[in-house]
């Protein structure tokens, strides 16, 4: 059955229990089972007790197969895993609840001073979607809460952030844009697309990122105008530093643990 059919796929947005015992996390999207994957994940599990798997998991529609997946990847890590669903997830959407031991597609979670809210792109009907009202009021309710940076997960990244040959790569959901710019949300990351590129901080504060690393087959950009960095053939993941502190890091290192790209963050509010 299609992912949305049931409560917390898009509405509500559902608050999952805060944690504090966490200094970083680490994201990726776009998975799949292949050398470079297990390179990517093990330097991931060594480097986080919590992993945002952004989207496109196994890239299986056979529950056995995924279940091996997961498995092999992940059957030794000890952390906490929570994903993010993703167009070649939806089939199986039950089964990797299962395995992620989550009840829900759209959720957020407090760390520390991080508010992270996780977006379900993959809609089904005009009517099964997050509303901007409800985002922008989850957000807010976080600023009152006293978080001081705000994370918001997508797989699928917004249109016109990524300059690439098909429109099939983008949403169109310009009201979640709309809401990420009042709230000044620090940070939106996607996958979908397979490499990583980095955008410039706008003038509303966002950054917008895509880490579509995890291992899959590289995607080709029409363009790379106005990426402040860009990587096709590097196969890696994203971290999330210093939580709690007044200033964060994020920084993607390649499959084998070296570090390509790190910038700060510093807080909107």
């Amino acid at each position: 059955m299609p992912a949305g059919k049931t409560g917390g796929d898009f509405s509500p947005i559902t608050q999952l229990p805060p944690t504090t015992n966490l200094n970083s996390v680490a994201i990726v999207g776009d998975i799949d089972i292949t050398s470079d994957t297990k390179k990517v994940i093990n330097k991931m599990k060594q480097a986080a007790q919590l992993l945002f798997l952004n989207g496109d998991f196994s890239y299986s529609e056979d529950e056995q197969d995924t279940r091996k997946w997961f498995s092999k990847l992940f059957g030794d890590y000890g952390g906490r895993i929570l994903g993010s669903l993703g167009n070649h997830d939806l089939g199986l959407s039950d089964v990797y609840k299962n395995l992620f031991n989550q009840n829900q597609w759209t959720y957020s979670i407090d760390i520390k001073n991080i508010h992270f809210l996780v977006l379900n792109t993959q809609r089904w009907k005009p009517g099964e979607v997050t509303t901007k009202n409800e985002i922008t009021l989850d957000l807010e309710q976080s600023i009152q809460r006293g978080m001081r940076f705000l994370i918001v997960l997508q797989h699928v990244p917004l249109k016109g952030h990524i300059k690439i040959k098909s429109n099939y790569f983008y949403v169109k959901k310009t009201s979640w844009e709309e809401a990420y710019k009042i709230k000044k949300v620090e940070l939106i990351i996607s996958g979908h697309v397979h490499n990583y590129q980095r955008f410039p901080k706008n003038t509303d504060g966002n950054v917008y990122l895509t880490v579509g690393t995890g291992g899959a087959q590289p995607t080709v950009l029409q363009s790379t105008s106005g990426l402040e960095k860009y990587f096709k053939n590097k196969y890696g993941y994203l971290v999330i530093e210093n939580i709690g502190e007044d200033l964060i890091k994020a920084s993607f290192y390649d499959k084998n643990g070296n570090q390509l790209d790190s910038f700060n963050i510093e807080s909107n509010r």
